[in-house]
């Protein structure tokens, strides 16, 4: 009886963390998009170049193309169903596959992320033994 009690509570809490995981999540997704979206610089001028044809005509297409023509709230939730399905998008400078820019750099990261945490837990023992 008391174990069921245990398991019940337990697995409530866990799920109650879940939910508000998800929705912690959800709340710095939307943060993030609301402020790229307020960086000075227009993305369409950006991927159409400094020497590109930037008549109305062309804006509008490359505007439509990389989903830019809709509302905010649309854009949104485009973007939210692509990251999920681990579609990053394209970069605008150099149009390569963002996917494919974070597993190249992904090595590298790890590298950085292993030293700097076993650097941090030998700082770390050294001055919790000194103190």
């Amino acid at each position: 009886m008391v174990n069921k009690l245990v398991h019940s509570s337990l697995l409530k809490y866990i799920l109650k963390r879940l939910a508000m995981a998800i929705l912690v999540l959800l709340l710095v997704s939307v943060i993030v998009f609301v402020a790229v979206r307020l960086c000075p610089g227009d993305p369409v001028l950006m991927k159409i170049g400094p020497h590109g044809d930037a008549s109305q005509e062309n804006y509008d297409r490359v505007a439509a193309q990389l989903g830019l023509d809709g509302s905010y709230a649309k854009q949104y939730f485009i973007w939210l169903k692509a990251f999920i399905a681990g579609d990053f998008g394209v970069s605008l400078i150099n149009g390569a596959d963002i996917g494919s820019i974070i597993i190249e750099k992904l090595p590298a990261t790890l590298e950085l992320l292993i030293v700097s945490m076993v650097l941090a837990v030998v700082l770390a023992i050294v001055f919790g033994v000194s103190s």
